[in-house]
């Protein structure tokens, strides 16, 4: 993977992280809980990566394959 200089805030990835690790729970009444998906869509739209890129989640850069 080729790095692309763009990274998040520390707080950013923490939310990325907690997202993935409750992905899959629903709270009571059937509303899902953790979303990486979402919460790293958002993270693109405010950071304008290149296209096709991802978010590593160890070092909160966004990486092209």
């Amino acid at each position: 993977m080729r790095g692309t200089g763009i990274f998040v805030t520390k707080e950013e990835l923490e939310t990325v992280k907690t997202a993935q690790e409750c992905s899959g729970m629903w709270l009571s009444g059937g509303l899902p809980i953790g979303n990486p998906e979402y919460e790293v869509q958002l993270l693109t739209e405010k950071y304008h990566p290149p296209t096709g890129s991802g978010l590593n989640i160890k070092t909160g850069e966004f990486c092209l394959p």
